[in-house]
């Protein structure tokens, strides 16, 4: 089952400085006795690794811990959201780790959340 991005932290803005993207490893390297690896292709799709950090406010923390630990029963269910680099709109995504919490230094109530998640294919 697959459920929507909480409708609360639509709108809040991707930070360009947390943000980071990359395929994933879809090769298998074979060594040969004589000469370069052999090379071949795992599968015909793989997870995207992504991440990213946003700042949302105390109240906005609370609709994540709910989504994140209710309604997804702790990252163990797939997500649509935003695709934060592409906007792509249906992105399914899940959690590879809980989101981690630091507080903004000097902005009392406000957080720097740390999603870290793959794209499904």
């Amino acid at each position: 089952m697959t459920v929507a991005w909480p409708s609360s932290l639509i709108g809040v803005d991707v930070l360009d400085s947390g943000y980071s993207e990359s395929p994933a490893d879809n090769v298998i390297r074979s060594p040969m006795d004589v000469g370069p690896a052999k090379l071949r292709r795992r599968g015909t799709s793989m997870p995207q690794r992504i991440s990213w950090q946003q700042i949302l406010a105390s109240t906005n923390v609370g609709s994540l811990d709910t989504f994140y630990i209710t309604t997804l029963a702790y990252g163990s269910l797939d997500f649509t959201r935003v695709h934060p680099r592409t906007g792509s709109t249906a992105t399914t995504m899940r959690f590879l780790s809980p989101p981690t919490y630091s507080v903004v230094k000097d902005s009392p109530g406000n957080w720097v959340v740390s999603f870290d998640c793959e794209v499904l294919p």
